[in-house]
């Protein structure tokens, strides 16, 4: 039976624009936090907690202002490291889908998800 966050989760992934789901779903994704994490020398668990940022961001349950404080508390980072890999998303990952993101986030939005749930696995 789906956790309630598994359940939030696949109800934003259908109401979210093609080209996001897209790249959420894609292996590409993965290819580019896990670059992302070893560019900066984050351990695993650091680069899964980015991941979990980063999908929260795309799903729509984290405002976008919100993601680099969350990558510093979240991820265990200084300002700085998290400005840097922040940028690194945000151009590698954020920027080819971020008009649809505005356009999705400009909608009302739905329940949130507490970052915690997000890394919980069935």
């Amino acid at each position: 039976m789906p956790s309630e966050t598994q359940t939030r989760i696949e109800e934003r992934l259908a109401e979210l624009p093609e080209d996001v789901r897209e790249a959420i779903l894609s292996s590409e994704f993965e290819k580019k936090i896990q670059a992302i994490g070893t560019k900066h020398h984050l351990h695993i668990d650091q680069t899964g907690k980015l991941g979990d940022e980063t999908m929260l961001v795309m799903l729509g349950f984290t405002d976008t202002a919100a993601f680099g404080g969350n990558v510093t508390e979240h991820v265990g980072l200084s300002r700085e490291q998290a400005n840097a890999i922040t940028t690194d998303i945000n151009n590698d990952i954020l920027s080819p889908i971020r008009e649809s993101l505005k356009k999705f986030s400009a909608q009302p939005p739905g329940p949130a998800v507490p970052p915690v749930s997000a890394t919980q696995k069935e």
